[in-house]
Parts: structure tokens; sequence; C-alpha cells
């Protein structure tokens, strides 16, 4: 008789166990589409917990990231994507066990063009130098 009170405490452990578990999961859940050469992309990686109440953790910065093909983009240990040439590739972020997949496309491989407007004027702005 002994035996059922430890199976019952291993049952209860093991129901808890799985209460706890967690994966991986990428703020934004649709694939990611980048335009143009040197555009950006901030990955966020978090772990959710399936327990009541408990706010995932962030991951990011601790997470590793793969991209297959590799020549597509490069991924910085803080989770920035930048384009490397236009193409499709598969972006892999792991932690520990754990790893989640997300597809990203580069439409083009072009730069754009600079704009007085949108790139001078902003800057000249904070510098307070665009005053008169």
């Amino acid at each position: 008789m002994p035996k059922l009170p430890i199976i019952a405490a291993f049952a209860l452990f093991l129901s808890c166990a799985s209460a706890q578990s967690s994966n991986l999961a990428f703020e934004n859940s649709s694939p990611i589409t980048l335009k143009h050469l040197h555009d950006t992309h901030q990955i966020v990686l978090t772990q959710e917990s399936q327990s009541p109440g408990q706010t995932p953790t962030d991951l990011t910065h601790i997470a590793t990231y793969t991209s297959d093909p590799p020549n597509i983009i490069t991924v910085s240990p803080s989770g920035l994507v930048t384009v490397l040439t236009a193409g499709e590739t598969t972006l892999t972020a792991t932690h520990g066990e754990l790893s989640i997949s997300k597809p990203i496309k580069v439409a083009s491989a072009e730069t754009t063009a600079i704009s007085f407007t949108n790139d001078f004027v902003p800057v000249l702005s904070k510098y307070g130098c665009n005053g008169g």
C-alpha cells in the first residue's frame, strides 16, 4: 500500500510540471516582408508560460538566431534583422532546447533614393539647424 501515495505524488508532480511548460513566441506572428537593401526589423522573442497570471519573459537578447539560407539576412545578437540581398529565408530563434521559426521575404535588394525631405530635414530639425 505505500506505493499508492508515491504514485499519486508523482502524478501530481507531472500535472504541475505540464502546467509550467513554456514555449517561445515572436511578438508579431505574421511573416516579415522587408522591401529594400539595408532595411531592418527588430525581433522580439518571448517565452510564454501556461501558468495563469504570469507575464511572458523577454528572451530577445539571450536567444541565438540563424537563417536558412544564411546569405539573405543577418541577425544581430540583440535580434535586429538586416537585409543583405533579395530572396526568401527562414529565421530560427533558439533558447535552450526550444526553438521557433519564421519566414522572412526580402522583396528587393535595391537601395532607395536619398530624399532631402525624408532623410535630411529630420536631422536638421533634431539639431536645430533649420530655424531660419
